[in-house]
């Protein structure tokens, strides 16, 4: 009965998370002052967090560090599938820079609850990190020359989620010439 609530409980917190940053606007900035402030979706993903963890921690350890594990995953992975994904057409830097905001915001959520494990937030957030860096500081060079050295600064960027995310910035950028030319 237990593991099923359990299931239960994180396949509801798995789908909020991820239908939530599903819409996450990457070509605009939704807070136009100063990138200090997170966006709606970081602050209900976070308020989500706030409300379900504590919960969590009523439960035995074991199922505390899974929630812990299982939500830096989720957030990580759901954010790496929408930047890659058919839906988003078009990435600002105003965009990357807010979701950076967002994501350090999660991920600050997040450490206040890893008395549930030795992992922290950084270790999962690393890789999406890393992937923001090379988008907005434009260092291709770096990466391509770099990636399987061990101490290579991009490492742990998905070169899958890389790569589709230049394949639609690619054919955005195709269709707008062919608009151009019309």
């Amino acid at each position: 009965m237990r593991g099923e609530v359990e299931s239960e409980l994180f396949s509801k917190f798995t789908f909020f998370i991820e239908q939530t940053v599903k819409t996450i606007r990457l070509d605009i900035a939704p807070v136009a002052a100063k990138q200090t402030l997170g966006s709606a979706e970081s602050k209900k993903i976070v308020d989500a967090m706030e409300s379900f963890m504590p919960m969590i921690a009523t439960l035995p350890l074991d199922v505390g560090q899974r929630a812990l594990a299982l939500a830096n995953s989720t957030v990580v992975a759901s954010v790496e599938r929408h930047l890659g994904s058919q839906e988003v057409k078009v990435v600002s830097t105003e965009g990357l820079l807010q979701l950076r905001v967002d994501l350090a915001l999660i991920e600050q959520c997040l450490q206040k609850f890893t008395v549930f494990s030795t992992d922290t937030a950084n270790d999962a957030f690393a890789p999406l990190k890393q992937l923001l860096d090379l988008f907005l500081y434009d260092d291709w060079a770096t990466l391509f020359t770099t990636y399987t050295n061990a101490d290579s600064v991009y490492k742990r960027v998905s070169l899958d989620t890389t790569a589709k995310r230049i394949g639609r910035q690619n054919q955005v950028e195709r269709l707008r010439g062919n608009e151009d030319r019309s």
